[in-house]
């Protein structure tokens, strides 16, 4: 994605993200938690700050792909650009079925998915190396002769578009619900309810889903989170501690072949002698969220922090890779370093 149009979005989310804060309030809905909401923003700061590192080389070997395999040179005409954004909605939901059925790839994945509450904040939650686990989805395109800038276009407004499906504040859509993906069909993919685990994984076009049987209606309400609740508010450990939790299996596993097989199982799945999950909420009466207290000076302290590290993502981004290697990540990691403090030292309220 091109970095000016990353660093122009930066402010829309903001304003939309608070404009949804407004409406809420005068519906006389909660749907914000302020540390629950800056630790979804600070997931997606932190893989902005990766990407200035990493998403250069992904293009740059996606164009070597392209030129070298490319099967023809497809163009930059408007009807290219609406068969590659078909394309890449397609593989898009491939990947996104895979990243929810394959424990390697859901523990890159499982970040956006932690947040107990469901708001335009939590579209930018988002892990550290999903990019690069999806990246192979996203190959047939270099192959079949579609350019880097193609690519980089159409994948830049598949993803913006998914934005604003992240919301409790809208309804079904009518007609559209049919054919797009809507904020209704999402909320389904997020929810942990029994009949809405792995279903509705679209990222445009819900005929996907329609067509491969996983999609589900939403009728009943959501129940929003992982199974397994992360309870932190840090987004290091948010990216790390499903890692975390399949090396422990791994090790305590009996058989070689099952030590091997937990990094490709799905989630659910056990091996010898480990325990079922425990059971999980379904009902959002039956959740109790985790939260944290703070008082009124630290919690003032850590929204004026927050507020400086956003506005030094926007420079980053701008400037970030004109800048000398290590001056950038000197930069990223002191921006990493105060991430990790305002989310670390928050006490969690007990239930």
């Amino acid at each position: 994605m091109d970095t000016r149009l990353v660093a122009a979005a930066i402010p829309i989310f903001m304003i939309l993200i608070a404009a949804e804060l407004v409406w809420a309030r005068v519906k006389g809905q909660r749907v914000y938690r302020l540390f629950d909401a800056i630790s979804d923003l600070s997931c997606g700061i932190s893989q902005q700050l990766f990407l200035l590192f990493s998403q250069a080389p992904l293009l740059a070997a996606y164009a070597w792909f392209q030129g070298q395999y490319g099967l023809v040179e497809m163009g930059r005409s408007l009807p290219v650009f609406l068969l590659a954004y078909l394309i890449i909605d397609h593989q898009y939901y491939w990947w996104h079925r895979a990243s929810h059925r394959v424990n390697f790839m859901w523990a890159a994945h499982v970040v956006h998915h932690q947040s107990e509450d469901y708001n335009l904040a939590v579209a930018l939650r988002q892990a550290l190396i999903t990019h690069i686990t999806s990246w192979p989805f996203y190959l047939p395109l270099a192959f079949l002769g579609f350019d880097v800038f193609v690519f980089g276009i159409v994948y830049a407004l598949n993803t913006l578009y998914q934005f604003w499906i992240h919301t409790e504040l809208v309804g079904k859509l009518g007609p559209l619900e049919k054919v797009l993906n809507t904020p209704s069909h999402h909320r389904v993919h997020h929810g942990i309810n029994g009949r809405y685990i792995d279903k509705n994984y679209a990222g445009f076009l819900i005929t996907w889903d329609r067509l491969y049987g996983t999609f589900e209606e939403e009728d009943e309400p959501v129940v929003f989170g992982i199974t397994k609740p992360l309870r932190s508010y840090n987004p290091f450990w948010a990216n790390c501690h499903y890692w975390v939790e399949l090396w422990q299996r791994c090790r305590s596993l009996p058989r070689w072949s099952e030590k091997l097989y937990v990094w490709f199982a799905p989630p659910e799945w056990r091996g010898q002698g480990e325990a079922r999950p425990e059971a999980w909420p379904q009902s959002p009466d039956d959740q109790v969220k985790f939260d944290t207290e703070s008082s009124p000076l630290l919690t003032r302290l850590i929204q004026i922090v927050f507020a400086g590290l956003s506005l030094s993502l926007i420079v980053l981004i701008l400037k970030g890779p004109a800048m000398p290697w290590w001056d950038r990540l000197a930069a990223v990691l002191t921006v990493y370093l105060l991430l990790w403090t305002i989310t670390w030292g928050q006490r969690p309220i007990r239930s």
